[in-house]
């Protein structure tokens, strides 16, 4: 091999053609992912675009890290630590939400990628709802939702996330410990479907 020369240059090779269109295209998922966002705020909302894409990074992480510690360590942790937790995540979500619906340039679309960040984030939490009870369930979602993220279109995670068994797996038992969550996440499900089954039977396209 040549000075200076990396073997795995030339895209050109067919072994490297799968891997070129479509598995892991990191950064051209993040590009997607981050242009899609930023269109929606004009040239005066750009750095409240950034402040927005940090915060849905940190609310995913953080929801994500409070489900392992509490899967571990749920036992020895108070109830009202859980409590202000909870609900100090729910308050950052819905900071978020308020500062994007109040700015955006553009209503429809904001309410679609809310639903794909929503939905890439109740994936990544099911993996870690999951991952000390079902670890092999959890890994295979967890790579179903990355394949999915970082495959270069940065559309259609809800559909997507339907290949996640853990999702399923976490929802279940939600619902089996709280009626009230399993009656509200049910309406919500079904209103969500009718309005989808709506657009597209008007020809909109709705991932």
């Amino acid at each position: 091999m040549r000075s200076g020369t990396c073997c795995w240059a030339n895209n050109s090779e067919p072994w490297r053609q799968p891997f070129s269109r479509g598995l892991f295209v990191f950064q051209q998922s993040i590009d997607g992912w981050n242009g899609a966002l930023h269109d929606l705020f004009g040239a005066r909302g750009q750095p409240l675009a950034n402040w927005i894409a940090w915060g849905l990074v940190a609310l995913g992480t953080l929801v994500v890290v409070k489900l392992l510690v509490w899967s571990w360590l749920g036992d020895k942790i108070l109830p009202v630590v859980s409590t202000v937790l909870n609900l100090a995540l729910i308050a950052f979500a819905a900071v978020l939400i308020y500062q994007w619906t109040t700015n955006t340039n553009n209503a429809q679309r904001t309410f679609y990628y809310m639903v794909e960040f929503s939905s890439t984030i109740l994936a990544l939490a099911a993996c870690a709802y999951t991952l000390r009870t079902h670890p092999g369930i959890a890994l295979f979602s967890l790579m179903v939702v990355l394949i999915s993220f970082f495959s270069g279109g940065a559309q259609g995670m809800q559909r997507y996330i339907l290949g996640a068994p853990a999702v399923f797996i976490m929802l279940g038992k939600l619902g089996a410990k709280d009626d009230v969550f399993d009656r509200a996440w049910t309406i919500g499900s079904v209103l969500m479907m009718a309005l989808f089954a709506m657009l597209f039977a008007f020809n909109f396209w709705v991932g």
